[in-house]
C-alpha cells in the first residue's frame, strides 16, 4: 500500500495487514496513481498544493525513483489517473479547464482543453478516470464528458445532479457519484 507521509514531503510504502511503513522515499506530493508496473507521483507543494511540473516514476520492487518526467503545465490541486491502454498519464487541475496527457514511455505531454467547461460550485473539480478506451472527467456540475485519448476530442456528455461526485468506470457502465441528491447513476456505454 502507498500514501503520502503526513505533511506530504514524502511517499511511504506500507503493509496493508499492519499498516507499519516499510519504506519512505524522498518523493514529496499528495497525489499518485499505479500504472504501468510503477507508481507514480505528482510533486506537490505541501503547503500550497501547487504541482511544480514533474512527476516521479518509483519502482515498487525497490522503492527507489527510477526516472523523473516533466510536464510543462502546473496546476494548483493536481488530480490524475494512469490510463493502461495508452500508457499516459491524464492531469487535471482544479477549477482548470485544461487535461494534460503524459505518455510515460516518450516523455512528452500534450495540453488538451476541455470545452465546454464550467467549474463545480460546491466540491473541488474531479479527477481524471480512464476506462471502456476513454477518458471520464466531470467537466460541469450536471455533465460527465467521455474523452477520446488519442484526439482529446469529447466524443460524448452524459448526465448528472448538480455540485460534484466522482465519475468511476467499470462493468461496462460509467458510475456518476452525485453529492447534491446522495444518488449513484450508472449508465451502460459503449466500448
Amino acid at each position: 500500500m502507498w500514501a503520502a507521509s503526513d505533511d506530504g514531503s514524502k511517499l511511504e510504502r506500507l503493509d496493508p495487514s499492519t499498516y507499519q511503513v516499510l519504506a519512505t522515499i524522498d518523493a514529496p506530493g499528495e497525489e499518485g496513481v499505479v500504472g504501468g508496473g510503477y507508481v507514480w507521483v505528482a510533486d506537490s507543494d505541501p503547503d500550497s498544493g501547487i504541482y511544480n511540473g514533474t512527476i516521479f516514476k518509483v519502482d515498487p520492487q525497490t522503492s527507489q525513483i527510477v526516472a523523473t518526467l516533466h510536464t510543462p503545465e502546473t496546476y494548483l490541486d493536481v488530480y490524475m489517473d494512469y490510463d493502461e491502454a495508452s500508457g499516459s498519464i491524464w492531469l487535471k487541475g482544479d477549477n482548470d479547464h485544461w487535461l494534460t496527457a503524459l505518455n510515460t514511455t516518450t516523455g512528452v505531454s500534450r495540453k488538451i482543453p476541455l470545452a465546454p467547461y464550467s467549474a463545480l460550485t460546491d466540491f473541488s473539480d474531479d479527477p481524471p478516470t480512464s476506462g471502456l478506451g476513454s477518458i471520464w472527467v466531470r467537466t460541469a456540475d450536471d455533465t460527465v464528458s467521455r474523452i477520446d485519448p488519442q484526439s482529446g476530442a469529447i466524443t460524448a456528455r452524459f448526465p448528472a445532479t448538480g455540485k460534484g461526485g466522482w465519475p468511476v468506470v467499470g462493468f461496462g457502465s460509467l458510475w456518476v457519484a452525485n453529492f447534491d441528491d446522495d444518488s449513484v447513476w450508472r449508465v451502460q456505454v459503449p466500448s
